[in-house]
């Protein structure tokens, strides 16, 4: 090992904390190192194809939506459950690839990525974690609870 920062893309950080949250280690049949299927242009979600999480869905105009635009969006269907775990898969809305994963608990996203220039893992409020998304026009899926 060398000295130096944390480094761990989103994708492995989301797999292994999931894990640690349902099991409490990463020696148990539900984790799987292996996330080649997962991330980029997949169509499967780490959350809900390995672990069981359920999309979560909203309501606006009188339809059913399966994505989140706002931080205020997501405090609302999350807010009767404050001690569960969610992920957060930023899609990029019609080209339909997921550019990034986190997990939100309570009120907080906790992530991880490479090629930062100071800490890589790292938690912010909701509201911090949504607003640059949001401006760029980004999309948000929410699945949880397990």
């Amino acid at each position: 090992f060398t000295g130096g920062k944390l480094e761990m893309d989103c994708t492995i950080y989301v797999n292994l904390m999931i894990s640690i949250y349902l099991k409490g280690n990463a020696h148990t049949e539900i984790y799987a190192a292996d996330c080649s299927r997962f991330g980029g242009v997949a169509e499967t979600h780490l959350a809900r194809e390995r672990y069981g999480f359920a999309l979560v869905r909203r309501e606006s105009g009188g339809k059913s939506l399966n994505y989140f635009s706002t931080a205020e969006q997501i405090a609302e269907a999350t807010k009767g459950s404050p001690s569960t775990l969610y992920v957060l898969e930023v899609g990029e809305g019609s080209k339909g690839t997921v550019k990034h994963m986190a997990l939100l608990y309570g009120s907080r996203v906790y992530e991880c990525t490479i090629n930062q220039p100071n800490s890589s893992c790292i938690d912010r409020t909701l509201e911090d974690f949504v607003k640059p998304k949001a401006d760029a026009g980004k999309i948000l899926y929410l699945f949880g609870p397990k």
